[in-house]
């Protein structure tokens, strides 16, 4: 009896230096891949907090199995509050310095923590760090390039953020914990770019970086929230009112803000094979702001006239036409 307390004793004094949050939601099919990610990690000091957010299927019968082997720490929501409200809970339980998300449908590169703990040691004072991922379809092979010995780093604006020219998502980012405590969680009225909107106040007030390599998978299938369009635009639309008034603005910035996110719905519509649709809303994003978007939107200035041409013309037409135009730029 005594060793029992003991043990338990021990695991409640045990404090990781990392708490990795999973929020979940129905991902029967893929929850699995998620926790084994995490676990296969080259570097072993951290929890895992799941959250399962009111899952109909069976994603809490398989997070029990996890939970009986202790491999995880299981939050259950008793009605579906939504994706934020699901990141806050396991920020609330966690008891690392710092904290990293893993959405359920997505994985990590073994190396992912260990790669991030290198960068953060070598630059202590960074609150928010962040990689790209890579987009992978339900069903394929993933395969991850060799990560760079030495990472390249480069500062992320709010303003990047704002008008969506970052890769920075939950899967990709470490933050350390204080940063909730002094701008606060992710807003549990957006069911949609809630973490564009965390990001941002995050580094308006602490600033962040972006290291070069791909620590994560971002998959790729039709029941993903970033699929839906519909769901997608009222929410970015709040995101910018709000934005707009908690941070002084100048009238350009608004205009090619609305116009960016006009030219992302756009993109979702015709990544659904909604042509017209997309097309709608690339003529609203014209309409709205007519100049190029500007460097800190894209890096390709004309991008909106390609993506005219290409829902125009559909996937085929154009790919086949870039195709050629590529083979002619390598001859030249």
């Amino acid at each position: 009896m005594q060793a029992c307390e003991s043990e338990k004793s021990k695991r409640e004094q045990w404090a990781p230096l990392i708490s990795v949050v999973i929020p979940a939601y129905n991902y029967e099919a893929y929850i699995r891949e998620a926790v084994d990610s995490v676990l296969a990690q080259t570097y072993t000091n951290y929890e895992i907090i799941v959250v399962d957010d009111a899952s109909t299927d069976r994603t809490p019968e398989i997070l029990r199995e996890y939970e009986r082997a202790r491999k995880i720490r299981l939050i259950t929501h008793e009605m579906n509050r939504g994706l934020s409200a699901a990141r806050n809970s396991g920020i609330r339980n966690a008891r690392g310095k710092y904290v990293t998300f893993l959405d359920a449908d997505d994985v990590w590169r073994a190396e992912k923590l260990e790669y991030h703990l290198a960068i953060l040691k070598e630059n202590p004072d960074l609150m928010l760090l962040s990689n790209e991922g890579m987009g992978f379809e339900d069903g394929e092979n993933l395969t991850f390039p060799p990560l760079p010995e030495k990472p390249e780093l480069r500062s992320v604006s709010w303003v990047n953020l704002l008008l969506g020219s970052c890769a920075l998502s939950p899967s990709n980012a470490m933050v350390k914990r204080e940063c909730f405590e002094a701008v606060g969680m992710f807003d549990e009225r957006l069911r949609a770019a809630e973490d564009r909107d965390q990001w941002m106040r995050i580094v308006r007030r602490f600033g962040g970086m972006l290291a070069s390599g791909a620590v994560s998978g971002y998959r790729i299938h039709p029941e993903k929230m970033t699929s839906n369009p519909a769901h997608m635009k009222p929410n970015m639309k709040f995101l910018l009112r709000k934005t707009f008034r908690e941070v002084p603005c100048p009238f350009s910035l608004r205009l090619r803000a609305y116009a960016h996110l006009y030219l992302d719905i756009a993109i979702v519509y015709y990544s659904i094979g909604r042509r017209a649709r997309g097309l709608e809303h690339l003529m609203k994003s014209f309409f709205v702001w007519p100049l190029p978007l500007g460097p800190e939107a894209r890096k390709i200035p004309m991008v909106r006239w390609v993506w005219a041409v290409k829902i125009i013309l559909g996937r085929a037409v154009f790919e086949a036409l870039w195709g050629v135009a590529k083979k002619c730029l390598r001859r030249t």
